[in-house]
């Protein structure tokens, strides 16, 4: 029986001709996807559920990018900046030259694991080199990959790039730069390279520094924070190094600064935590680091209500100033808010700002208020370590001086005002708000030539 309706079948298709078959056959396709799918149902609903886990979104290629800075104190500044997905695949060309290569000279052999790097710059609009680091010959692995950034564009003038940590000893390597175009981002084609062979070991090593400044967990009375490491013998500069993480294996930045005064005054964000630490570096090598030690910038902004029949006070956290106004001060419920500043909105001329610049405002229902019924009380608590940075040595003469709208004007000495030496602390009376800076005197004498008849 089966047999017979299989040749029937056959005599129909060809009976009715190849535009009937290709419909026969569509019509047998339909048939046979749902008999199978109906299959699959029954399986389905037969076997137990099982957890279905979507594959990962694509994530979009990122890179970063380090840029070297020079700046104007002479220290050295290390940001990273992320490079975003289109810059990667940008196809613009840069057409900038590559600059020549000085020094190290190829196949030279040097002392040090830190080289200093010169080549000599190609133009005046070229703000900003690629420099390649690899212990391969055709750079099929990276060692190091840097920009850096130039403030003095001359063509010809030389440009002098450094080592950021130690490298290997004894190890040769190769490097070479290129130019970058400002408008696109983009590097023009490298240099040939040059090799060097590091120096072999057996070096000095400088131990580590003692911190000085800030205490470990500090939570400081500025966002312009000044750091001290210990003298170290041997050293002919200091290495400053900042993470925004504890466990971030990747600097943030770092500064160098020389043996003289290793202090160093950075501002940063508020209400944010940084981890930082130290090294000696003579010309081997950079020394040994330092344990990691943390400190807390404050917040910038901070309020308290003051009244007519209590008065009120003012102490930001961590408590570098207090602000107490006595009863009668004023006249009705009063909002006292007080701005943190890094420095001064107004330049300090004939001063030397000594790390607490603030400004103190007050509103009521009327609007501003600048003007009070009773003098209040304000006490700045200073940092040593801050007056030493400033070159501010006798901290009996720091002041307190306010914005007038044209100058600065100094507010001691005054009757109640007075300097603790003891406490650090510098307090002062008066009436009214304004910008306020705390300052020494900059004593920077100027000598004559003597006239010898």
């Amino acid at each position: 029986m089966q047999t017979k309706k299989v040749f029937r079948l056959i005599s129909f298709v060809m009976k009715k001709g190849f535009m009937q078959t290709k419909r026969f056959f569509r019509l047998g396709s339909l048939l046979i996807i749902s008999v199978v799918m109906a299959v699959l149902a029954l399986a389905i609903l037969n076997s137990p559920p099982k957890l279905v886990q979507a594959n990962p979104p694509f994530e979009e290629p990122t890179r970063y990018e380090e840029i070297y800075e020079v700046l104007k104190d002479g220290s050295i500044m290390v940001t990273r900046i992320q490079v975003m997905p289109e810059q990667i695949q940008a196809t613009d060309t840069c057409t900038q030259p590559a600059p020549t290569l000085l020094e190290p000279t190829h196949s030279a052999q040097l002392n040090t694991l830190i080289p200093d790097y010169t080549w000599q710059q190609v133009s005046s609009e070229v703000f900003r080199y690629s420099f390649q680091l690899s212990r391969f010959s055709d750079f099929s692995s990276i060692d190091e990959s840097v920009t850096f950034s130039t403030s003095d564009p001359s063509s010809g003038n030389p440009y002098n790039a450094f080592s950021r940590s130690n490298l290997l000893p004894d190890t040769i390597y190769y490097w070479h730069v290129a130019s970058k175009c400002e408008d696109t981002g983009q590097a023009g084609l490298f240099s040939s390279a040059f090799s060097f062979r590091t120096a072999p070991t057996g070096g000095v090593i400088l131990p580590v520094p003692n911190l000085l400044a800030p205490n470990d967990g500090a939570t400081m009375g500025s966002t312009r924070v000044t750091f001290s490491l210990g003298q170290v013998s041997g050293a002919l500069k200091y290495q400053f190094r900042y993470y925004h993480s504890q466990t971030d294996g990747w600097d943030d930045w770092f500064r160098w600064t020389s043996p003289k005064d290793p202090l160093r005054t950075l501002t940063f964000n508020p209400q944010e935590t940084i981890y930082w630490r130290g090294a000696a570096v003579n010309s081997y090598a950079v020394g040994a680091p330092s344990v990691q030690r943390s400190f807390t910038t404050p917040a910038v902004m901070t309020s308290t209500e003051v009244s007519p029949i209590d008065g009120g006070t003012l102490t930001p956290d961590p408590g570098n100033i207090s602000v107490q106004f006595p009863p009668g001060a004023v006249t009705q419920q009063t909002t006292l808010s007080y701005t943190l500043q890094p420095e001064p909105n107004q330049g300090l001329a004939n001063f030397l700002f000594a790390g607490r610049a603030f400004t103190l405002e007050a509103f009521n229902s009327n609007g501003n208020v600048t003007i009070f019924n009773q003098p209040f009380t304000m006490t700045i608590i200073y940092d040593t370590w801050d007056l030493f940075a400033a070159n501010i040595g006798d901290p009996s003469r720091l002041n307190l001086v306010f914005w007038n709208g044209s100058e600065w004007e100094e507010i001691l000495p005054c009757a109640g005002c007075s300097i603790d030496t003891v406490n650090r602390t510098v307090t002062v009376i008066i009436n009214h708000l304004t910008e306020f800076a705390l300052v020494g005197p900059n004593e920077t004498k100027i000598y004559l030539p003597v006239m010898i008849k």
